[in-house]
């Protein structure tokens, strides 16, 4: 990266500029010295800012947004996909029959946005248009707020990059999946699988099972019930709640810490394992086979769940 580029960034994450006066630099430093505009030095850096930025339109690097209004019937088996690129996806419980979908997008022109439905299947997509220059790379150019309000029952597949994704209150299944952002679930029942990366993700009040992935980042289970698969990497895992009988948990992270705080009347084999640190045990009525700093290996009342 030159020092003309360091610079430009610098100024962009100190608010001096903002991301199209940025994206119009960085294209300026790097035309050929045939243009009338001459590569910047130090000296006269803010000449050439001034410059610059006169020369642009104001229309042109005003952010502009639009809002969109669906709403759809649906029957007895509904179903919600979701394909999203830069943005929030937030996902509540309503009444049945009707799958509402508000969405707001971040320069309209920019993006590709669909909105189908295929019987009881709604299907949301909104993706960039054309090339992406450096700055709509990193997610500055374009971007999607989608809110939808679905029956209980409805199953999920909500996919974005770049942002949060909260879903509430939902009783069925369903996959959700992003990257640098957290997702949230409260209140939800049925089968789900949560994956992300640079972040964390919450399960709140949730009954049933689910496989929670995420890396550099923490996962926290509350108030649960049902079957857990929870794996990070540099994060920590923390479980509240029951393990239901004769389902299979497994909990795993490196660098960081597990803590398992068991509700009801728990029913476990547990079989624990740590590097680079150690084990301890706060259950009265654990029966341990294996009790060292590294391994704990011990039965709770009847044994019927599993932990690992």
């Amino acid at each position: 990266m030159s020092e003309e580029q360091r610079q430009i960034l610098e100024m962009l994450s100190e608010g001096k500029i903002n991301a199209g006066e940025a994206d119009r630099l960085l294209r300026v430093i790097n035309q050929p010295q045939s243009v009338s505009v001459d590569t910047p030095t130090e000296t006269d850096w803010h000449n050439l800012h001034e410059r610059v930025t006169v020369m642009v339109h104001p229309d042109e690097d005003t952010e502009q947004s639009d809002t969109r209004y669906d709403v759809f019937v649906v029957g007895e088996s509904p179903r919600l996909i979701i394909n999203a690129e830069n943005g929030r996806i937030t996902v509540n419980a309503g009444d049945d029959g009707e799958t509402h979908i508000q969405t707001r997008l971040k320069n309209p022109s920019r993006v590709d946005y669909h909105v189908t439905q295929d019987g009881d299947t709604v299907r949301v997509e909104a993706r960039k248009k054309g090339k992406t220059s450096f700055f709509g790379f990193l997610g500055m150019n374009t971007g999607v707020e989608i809110t939808v309000t679905t029956p209980r029952d409805t199953s999920v597949e909500l996919n974005t990059t770049n942002g949060i994704i909260e879903l509430t209150g939902v009783e069925n299944s369903g996959t959700l999946r992003t990257s640098n952002s957290r997702i949230v679930m409260v209140d939800v029942k049925g089968d789900f699988e949560a994956t992300t990366s640079n972040s964390r993700i919450e399960l709140h009040g949730a009954e049933g099972s689910a496989t929670l992935r995420t890396s550099n980042g923490r996962i926290v289970m509350e108030s649960v019930k049902g079957g857990f698969n929870a794996q990070t990497s540099n994060g920590s895992i923390s479980f509240n709640g029951e393990m239901t009988p004769g389902g299979g948990n497994q909990m795993k992270t490196s660098n960081g810490s597990v803590r398992v705080k068991l509700q009801g009347t728990p029913g476990l084999k547990l079989n624990a394992t740590t590097s680079n640190g150690s084990i301890n045990n706060s259950l009265p009525d654990m029966v341990a086979s294996i009790q060292e700093k590294n391994h704990l290996v011990g039965t709770i009342g009847d044994g019927e769940a599993q932990l690992a």
